[in-house]
Formats: structure tokens, sequence, C-alpha cells
């Protein structure tokens, strides 16, 4: 994230500036079929549903408490998992009804869990930086960057600039 990398800029330790390359949104990650009809974010607010949540010290787990507490919508987490990867685990095993997760996240799941877009400008974005001069680094970000990596990340869910 734009923190993140800011403090590698502020180290002296980034050779070029931060580009931005890649960006995800975040959905509402259902068991298949939807089962539970959750249609909004809204709904997650239902006692009846098992919700499940990444932690708010990773970045997937403090975007979904900012997305939450932006939509006004009050959600009491059954657990708070480590990693998003933890969340879309749960609901693909039938532990849990829904989470916010990635958009990635539901595409790699590859039909374990559905996905719901959320409405917000809530956007996680990427960003690279060469921390030395090295061809190879700059190869790196070139590839990255690049016609082949932003097929590759388009084709994993991710949004390119």
């Amino acid at each position: 994230d734009l923190d993140t990398m800011d403090r590698v800029v502020a180290t002296g330790r980034a050779t070029a500036d931060p580009v931005a390359f890649a960006r995800n949104s975040l959905a509402v990650a259902v068991e298949p079929g939807n089962p539970k009809g959750i249609g909004a974010l809204a709904d997650l607010a239902d006692d009846e549903l098992v919700v499940v949540l990444a932690a708010p010290e990773v970045p997937a787990g403090a975007y979904a408490e900012q997305l939450l507490r932006e939509a006004g919508v009050a959600v009491e987490a059954a657990s708070l998992e480590q990693n998003v990867r933890a969340v879309v685990g749960k609901i693909a095993l039938g532990e849990a009804d829904a989470g916010i997760v990635y958009r990635t996240d539901v595409v790699a799941a590859g039909g374990r869990v559905d996905g719901l877009p959320v409405v917000s400008d809530l956007v996680a974005t990427y960003y690279v930086a060469p921390i030395s001069r090295s061809p190879r680094a700059i190869e790196l970000i070139e590839l990255v960057t690049g016609a082949v990596g932003r097929r590759a990340l388009t084709d994993a869910g991710f949004e390119v600039p």
C-alpha cells in the first residue's frame, strides 16, 4: 500500500518513484449459489449469518473494517482470521456464510465461493519501486507494468492502471 511504500521511499532505499501497477476491489464472499440470499453489504448485519473477517491488523481486515464503518453496517464477526485466504477457506468449507475479501480472492477460489461486488470507493492499490539500480529490478518492474504483467494481473481479477 502507499503508506508502506512511503516508508520505503523515506528511508532512501527506493531508487525511483513508486509506480502503481494494480488495484483490487472488495467483494462479499458467499457460499456457491449464495444459499443465504445475501444481496448487499447491509445483509451482513443479520445476526443469523456467520460472518468472518480478516483481522484489522492485516490489510484486508483494515479495509473491511473501514468499508463497514463508512457504510454504517455493524457486523459481529464470528472470527477474525489471520489473512484473507483463511476467510475464503472458512466460507468454502461451509464454516461461515460470508466474509469480506478482495475480488481477486474470489477469482482465485475457482468456484469454491461466489462473490458479490461491493459499491465503494475503497480500492487497494499496489505499488512497486526498485530498491537498487540493478538491471534485474528494472526488468521486473517493466515486466509487471508491461503487457504480459497487465494481462496476468487482469486474468487474476486485478484492475490495472
